[in-house]
């Protein structure tokens, strides 16, 4: 068999999204490349898949495709680009809390491994310990991530560093998680300013600088970045998380024309989406959603086009909301629960308790 369909597959993939079909067509070319023993072409697949899952919502297929490309680099490091390997390191170590199942010891282990090849190449650890403080942020450890911000300022860019608007938005986050509201205000003004920005930026940022500014009952503010917010970000399964943060400010203000069909939309993003904290937060913003929509209507029935995947779908009956609330907010707090397992805190827990309370619903 030659190298033909191979070639014929990535030529498919090249122009599409980056969507399950695009991974797949990439799987079925890796899988061709290994039966031939063709290594140039299992690398390249593997590296392109790696792309795909990283900004397509795949971390898993990501995760597994990068695992075999460093190893193969590892061997024969003089046939492989080794600044292609080390950007595609940058999107795994970001991801790589989402999965409860990937343990503490091991995300430091990879951390501390990006740290020692960031020296042996003679570059700043500067990136490596970016990923330090973000990963410890959203593991709930604070004080270490403020600990770890405040070296990683201290150290030099250079050509891996993530781009200024990425690490002010991250900055941002940061303060946000510290209750550092004005701050991480700060931190963000030249992405709200559009001085700055990147493929991914303003479009978080708008999403995550909601909960500062309910924190300040910056209400009217808060509606507009809402607005531009989710222009940016309502096609790409990537942003799933951004969505759930918009869900607050929606069920904060009781906007359930906007809430309800976005929660229709994109629910089968978050049943496909292997990011489980993506999933977990989406779950626990349709949960403030539907409970904000009984306390302030009344109302306890109402039809809704949910996808059939989903475990508590229901064919032409009426929807009792109470009990859809409490179907999303169990899985929110199952997974939490995984998280915290994970984190040994409880802060995944603590997180959702300040979402309801930023939504302005009474804890049952």
């Amino acid at each position: 068999m030659s190298t033909e369909k191979i070639e014929e597959l990535f030529d498919q993939a090249y122009d599409m999204a980056h969507t399950p079909a695009k991974v797949a067509l990439l799987e079925e070319a890796a899988r061709l490349a290994d039966s031939q023993h063709d290594e140039y072409w299992s690398f390249a697949a593997r590296m392109e898949i790696v792309e795909a899952g990283a900004f397509g919502g795949m971390h898993d297929k990501a995760l597994v495709a990068f695992s075999w490309c460093l190893a193969a680099y590892d061997k024969q490091p003089e046939e492989y680009d080794e600044e292609s390997i080390m950007w595609r390191y940058k999107w795994i170590l970001d991801h790589m809390p989402a999965y409860p199942q990937v343990s503490k010891s091991q995300i430091v282990g990879m951390q501390d491994d990006m740290t020692l090849r960031l020296l042996q190449l003679d570059c700043s650890p500067r990136p490596a310990e970016y990923f330090r403080w973000s990963n410890l942020m959203r593991m709930g450890e604070l004080k270490q991530a403020e600990e770890s911000h405040a070296r990683w300022q201290e150290l030099p860019d250079d050509w891996l560093s993530d781009c200024t608007a990425c690490e002010a938005e991250k900055t941002a986050e940061l303060m946000i998680r510290l209750g550092r509201d004005e701050k991480a205000m700060e931190a963000a003004e030249p992405i709200v300013q559009r001085k700055i920005g990147c493929a991914e930026i303003p479009h978080r940022t708008y999403c995550t600088i909601l909960r500062p500014l309910m924190r300040m009952g910056k209400l009217e503010e808060a509606s507009v970045f809402e607005a531009k917010g989710y222009r940016m970000i309502a096609r790409n399964p990537e942003f799933l998380g951004s969505i759930a943060e918009q869900f607050i400010f929606l069920a904060r203000t009781r906007s359930f024309r906007k809430g309800l069909p976005r929660m229709e939309k994109h629910l089968p993003w978050a049943i496909s989406t292997t990011d489980i904290d993506a999933r977990m937060h989406f779950y626990d913003g349709c949960a403030l959603l539907l409970e904000a929509l009984v306390a302030h209507s009344g109302n306890e029935q109402r039809k809704l086009r949910l996808p059939k995947e989903l475990p508590c779908y229901r064919e032409e009956e009426p929807y009792h909301l109470p009990e859809l609330a409490a179907w999303f907010r169990s899985e929110a707090e199952g997974y939490a629960e995984q998280f915290n397992d994970r984190n040994g805190n409880d802060y995944c827990t603590q997180w959702m308790q300040e979402n309801r309370e930023l939504a302005e619903i009474d804890s049952a």
